[in-house]
Formats: C-alpha cells, structure tokens, sequence
C-alpha cells in the first residue's frame, strides 16, 4: 500500500506552532561562533526540514490497484532467492496479474466512457501512458533511421523545407505576406 501525506490546514499549523518553534530551536543550538558558514547552512536547513516533517500528521493510506494475493506474490518474490525454480514462477504469476489488473482497468476506462459519452481521442489520451518517443523514422531517401539525433535532424530538414521561401506564397488574396 502507498501512504501519501496531507498537507495540513493553516489552522492546525498555528495550533503547532510552539511545537514547531521548540524543535528549530533544539536543532539551530548546534550552531556556534566558530561554526563555518557552509556547516550553519546545512545545520538551518536540516533543522527547517526535520521540524516542518514532524509538523506533518498522519498519513493517508491510497489503496494498491494490485489484489492482495498479488502483493502477497509480490512479497514472496521478494523473500526468495533468485536461483530458485520458485522465483521465476512467482515471476510469471506477478507480470500475468499485473496484465490482467492493466487490461481491467482499460476496460473499466471504456466503459466509463461510453456511459458519459465522451469522446473516444480524449479516452485514448487518458489511456496512453507517459510521452511517447518516436523510435524510428524515413529520411528524404527513404532509409530508416532509428538514433534520436538523426530523427531530430530528419525532423528539423523537414521543417526547415515546410517553411522555406520557396514553398511560401507571396500573396493572399490583396494582402502580401510578411517574409521572415
């Protein structure tokens, strides 16, 4: 299970605030007149961090989108030694649910989308994970080219021809176009 923090409201960061101020002080006592100013430095803002964590509260705990015999597995895996016959059957079992759990959930996403009627681009944008790379595209002589520097100069050669001057009209209609 994944904890996550709330961040507390300004009220109850004004009823802590003696708390707050009691344990700064305790860790900025460290600092003395010989203490170099790199050292006061690091000592202030530990103090800051150490403080404001404590001042934090409880945490709340986000449900796993993993069954619990999944994270059981998981745990398990963990436990036991990767030369073992057990450990790549563990394995298989963890990547088979973890298959099930993602394909689940996009079809939950598909239902929940036809029921609000929305749109199937936006449904597919939410679908898509992360940002996603171009891994391979054809230069001007049709070759393939897969290195990311060479699809950044194939992509910059296509722009820089898109934009040329020969390409561009002068006119429109009564009005002249303006020459970069």
């Amino acid at each position: 299970m994944v904890s996550k923090t709330p961040r507390p409201t300004t009220a109850e960061l004004e009823g802590r605030k003696d708390e707050f101020q009691k344990n700064l002080s305790m860790k900025l006592s460290q600092i003395n007149q010989s203490t170099y100013l790199n050292e006061m430095c690091n000592i202030i803002t530990d103090g800051l961090i150490t403080s404001t964590r404590k001042l934090r509260g409880r945490r709340r705990i986000q449900n796993s989108k993993l069954s619990p015999p999944t994270l059981a597995f998981m745990e398990r895996r963990r436990n036991t030694n990767r030369e073992y016959q057990e450990y790549e059957e563990l394995n298989k079992i963890i990547k088979k649910a973890k298959r099930r759990v993602g394909r689940n959930r996009q079809t939950q996403m598909v239902e929940q989308a036809i029921e609000d009627n929305m749109n199937l681009r936006r449904l597919r944008k939410n679908l898509s994970k992360g940002n996603v790379r171009v891994q391979k595209l054809k230069d001007a002589n049709n070759y393939a080219k897969y290195e990311k520097t060479e699809i950044i100069n194939i992509i910059q050669d296509f722009y820089k021809e898109l934009y040329s001057e020969k390409f561009l009209p002068h006119h429109v209609g009564n009005r002249e176009l303006i020459k970069f």
